[in-house]
């Protein structure tokens, strides 16, 4: 559906659907199931911790800071 042709009417039915159908609520219930036995967050720290220790950062994208020459006066 469209935004543009979405009608509070039809929102409403939509939301009714979804609150009372038994075949969503089973789907959804299996899917919840499935997401608790992945401990995912575990699995996610896991590959960041490890992607983050073998990280080194291009030479090309880090600015090199030019220093100051001096200039002695005297």
């Amino acid at each position: 559906m469209r935004l543009r042709k979405l009608t509070s009417e039809i929102s409403a039915g939509a939301l009714a659907d979804l609150s009372t159908n038994e075949d969503y609520c089973r789907k959804a219930a299996d899917i919840a199931e499935k997401l608790h036995a992945e401990n995912g967050t575990d699995k996610a720290i896991g590959i960041i911790e490890r992607v983050m220790a073998n990280y080194v950062p291009h030479a090309s994208k880090i600015k090199k800071v030019k220093k100051p020459s001096l200039k002695l006066v005297g």
